[in-house]
């Protein structure tokens, strides 16, 4: 057989196994990993609420963070944007329009107009958060207070660099002497590099995908990246892939390179019992209550078992 001819009859199989280890966790997830609570054995996880409780709250409000406090979350993660007037405000988007009954991108606004806007009456039939504000991050910090941990998002979409911004959230943090609790990440490695300059004691966290990538494709550019070169990145400690891009030798090697792995968003009980059988460090949901009724069935579990020892 000559060698072009053994090409044509490889390139199926090589083809195969492309297809095979390009989408290997889709195939994990649905046919390996175990969606069984009583398979778990990681038990010191972290139940991340996902702007607050946003499943059931309009998301990065104050109500939102108190209601993830209240289900028991152990930590929230928030997004902040610049205003006009360089105040740091907690919001997701780059446009109020979403979620809120203004019009126009949130870092042309002064504090001031950010504040005349509704941030809660989109938020289905609950006319309890009519009128609900968006939250400086000042104020945010100020309701937490240390009760659960806080990540605080930089966000990178659709607009120029905020520059000075990672530097302003630092400082911020040291006001409300945070550091212990508070949390920077972001997907722009500009931000964080400006975060460490600032304060190189503070905690940060790497998102390896942006929103508007593909999260396959961004997960390999990303992953071989924080694998290949952890040297570049001694100062990330916490990776957060989206939990479609997961398998168990994937997480396996990102901890043996000595990441913490909190994957996003995961919202369905499944999945999220998947996800802790693979072993991530915490798990960013929109329902952190979903998360606790699996942390106390696990205890149940754990207290069922040692009295039959």
């Amino acid at each position: 057989m000559n060698s072009r001819n053994f090409i044509w009859y490889a390139l199926p199989m090589m083809l195969f196994l492309a297809m095979m280890w390009l989408y290997e966790p889709w195939f994990y997830q649905r046919y390996v990993v175990s969606d069984d609570i009583e398979d778990i054995k990681k038990r010191n996880f972290k139940i991340v609420g996902h702007k607050g409780a946003s499943g059931v709250a309009p998301e990065n409000t104050l109500a939102a963070f108190q209601k993830a406090m209240d289900m028991g979350a152990d930590m929230v993660e928030i997004d902040v944007h610049y205003t006009l007037d360089g105040e740091v405000v907690v919001f997701h988007d780059e446009d109020v329009d979403r979620t809120t009954n203004g019009t126009g991108k949130i870092h042309k606004m002064t504090l001031a107009e950010v504040k005349q806007l509704d941030a809660g009456s989109w938020f289905g039939d609950h006319e309890q958060y009519k009128g609900e504000k968006i939250p400086t991050l000042q104020e945010t910090l100020e309701l937490i207070h240390g009760k659960m941990e806080c990540v605080i998002d930089i966000k990178s979409k659709g607009h120029e660099f905020y520059d000075g911004f990672a530097a302003r959230v630092i400082e911020i943090i040291d006001e409300y002497e945070a550091k212990e609790w508070a949390i920077v990440q972001a997907y722009d490695e500009a931000y964080l590099e400006e975060a460490y300059e600032a304060d190189s004691t503070v905690q940060l966290k790497k998102i390896m995908m942006g929103e508007e990538e593909t999260h396959i494709l961004a997960f390999y550019i990303n992953a071989k990246s924080f694998t290949d070169h952890r040297n570049k990145h001694e100062f990330y400690n916490t990776l957060n892939p989206h939990f479609t891009t997961l398998s168990q030798r994937r997480l396996f090697r990102f901890k043996a390179r000595g990441y913490k792995v909190f994957t996003y968003v995961v919202n369905e009980r499944e999945n999220m019992i998947k996800m802790l059988n693979m072993g991530v460090d915490g798990i960013i949901t929109d329902f952190p209550d979903r998360m606790v009724e699996i942390r106390e069935e696990l205890e149940q579990l754990d207290q069922i078992r040692a009295s039959k020892d």
